[in-house]
């Protein structure tokens, strides 16, 4: 059986109202906390978190093999890649690293730590929903990224919509690595008293290769869904590469609250104190 984490990090700012960013593999050496320290900035008037989980990092799905083992800067694999024509580098060195390593091991090393990611991002869901219960009446944001988003929307699955009235405020998704039901989808978007947001970006490669070929679908990372349940934000001229959203965060999620309507771009920077419960 494995285990999975849950810890909740603060990250800043205060108030009864709550913001949890959930990370999705993490880079090599990265400390969660620089991919959520902008959320202060942002969210002001809130008490900021991240939700630290074993996701995993983007090396166990093969980068360092890809590699040979090295730890390659910044300008090395810019410049490796763009003998290849890539615009992004480390977006393409990623994709072509978990090619690589189907090609070398067969798909069972990629697709064990892949099915690795997935049982824990279901299973930290159910612990995610359990705190989510605690939190009601507290006004809560919650801000994924990539199998962060899984982990989201499992744990909302678990939620009665009344739960979800009373607790969730606005959900921001970046670059979800998860497809999940329609119609559930939009009976969490209904019962929310904010937006269900979804960022997508059409330039994502590691969705296609991580995600599509691993699960036979199309993740909402890459395209528009229920667009009249759920507000969709077009990333794609910021996010050329999947992880162009931990680089970018402040920018994304910045363009993301400044797209939303002024009544709902107020609400979500707690502005306005008319929450409905």
């Amino acid at each position: 059986m494995l285990s999975t984490l849950f810890d909740l990090l603060p990250i800043g700012g205060s108030g009864n109202h709550v913001v949890i960013g959930i990370n999705g593999f993490l880079s090599k050496n990265n400390d969660l906390r620089q991919d959520w320290n902008v959320l202060p900035s942002l969210f002001p008037n809130a008490t900021c978190l991240a939700l630290r989980w074993n996701a995993g990092t983007i090396m166990s799905l093969g980068l360092s093999t890809f590699t040979g083992g090295m730890d390659l800067n910044g300008r090395e694999i810019t410049t490796f890649a763009k003998g290849f024509g890539s615009k992004d580098p480390f977006d393409w060195l990623t994709s072509a690293a978990i090619g690589a390593v189907s090609l070398i091991k067969g798909f069972n090393s990629a697709d064990n730590e892949w099915a690795k990611a997935r049982f824990k991002a279901e299973d930290t869901g159910v612990k995610l929903a359990r705190h989510l219960r605690s939190l009601i009446n507290r006004t809560v944001i919650l801000v994924g990224f990539s199998l962060g988003v899984r982990l989201i929307y499992y744990a909302l699955s678990r939620l009665t919509s009344r739960t979800i009235a009373q607790t969730l405020h606005t959900v921001i998704m970046l670059g979800g690595a998860v497809g999940g039901s329609e119609m559930e989808w939009r009976r969490i978007a209904r019962a929310m008293n904010g937006n269900l947001i979804n960022g997508y970006s059409r330039k994502d490669l590691v969705l296609n290769q991580l995600y599509q070929k691993r699960e036979g679908e199309q993740a909402i990372g890459k395209k528009i869904i229920l667009p009249y349940d759920i507000y969709n934000v077009d990333l794609t001229s910021l996010v050329s590469g999947h992880l162009d959203y931990s680089t970018k965060m402040w920018s994304v999620l910045n363009h993301v609250i400044q797209s939303l309507p002024p009544k709902q771009r107020n609400s979500l920077l707690f502005s306005s104190q008319n929450f409905r419960y």
